[in-house]
């Protein structure tokens, strides 16, 4: 095969409209493809297949490099009750004007991927995953669920009555009480994640962060998204 020939057909099928481009995408020198296109020549098997391996092992360098990407991480959360009072916002931009914010907010609607809480000493309370919906829709709506895994023991207080006694008066009990994730979250994170990657990384973060207050239900690896 011509070399000049292959650079052509490699050039379309990468959307490369110069060598020096298409060198970038393959993985090799772009004094390579110049000599290959200004200097014709009959490209032997072994030459093929070295460029075959070299643009093999770029592919799996970008893949590592861009398959999981930070965008926030230990943000502290701010939480605010919705307009409508139905649900809490993780912060409330709106009212706040808090450019920061309206940036995160924005850039997470358009990712997908995988999110942590943590408590305020950073331990992690819980692993989700955003696949079918945006990352901020997913973590927006995992604040707000109702959850049976997180629990703790607390003394139970009475929200109503006419005033205060105190304990020795009216011992409290020291009961199993279910927690939302807004009763117990100081931080989140968040990470693009390459769609078919999702189910395993959070696989791997459910099971590594493993404990009484995380997610009920240990996730496998999967071979398939």
């Amino acid at each position: 095969m011509k070399s000049d020939k292959l650079l052509d057909v490699l050039r379309q099928k990468f959307d490369a409209p110069n060598n020096h481009i298409l060198a970038q995408r393959l993985g090799v020198s772009p004094a390579l493809l110049s000599s290959w296109s200004s200097n014709p020549r009959e490209l032997n098997p072994m030459q093929v297949a070295n460029l075959i391996v070299k643009s093999k092992k770029h592919g799996m360098q970008e893949a590592r490099h861009y398959s999981i990407k930070p965008i926030v991480e230990y943000f502290p959360i701010e939480a605010n009750d919705s307009r409508q009072g139905a649900a809490w916002e993780i912060f409330d931009s709106d009212q706040s004007a808090n450019k920061r914010h309206e940036g995160i907010k924005s850039f997470l609607r358009e990712k997908k991927g995988i999110y942590i809480f943590y408590d305020s000493r950073g331990e992690a309370l819980y692993v989700g995953k955003a696949k079918e919906q945006s990352l901020w829709d997913e973590i927006k709506s995992a604040f707000n669920r109702d959850r049976d895994t997180q629990k703790i023991r607390i003394a139970s207080h009475p929200t109503t009555g006419t005033g205060f006694r105190p304990a020795y008066e009216s011992p409290r009990q020291i009961k199993t009480t279910k927690v939302r994730l807004v009763d117990l979250a100081y931080y989140f994170s968040a990470y693009e994640v390459a769609e078919d990657m999702i189910n395993n990384v959070e696989a791997l973060l459910v099971r590594a962060y493993s404990n009484g207050l995380l997610n009920a239900r240990i996730e496998n690896f999967t071979r398939k998204a």
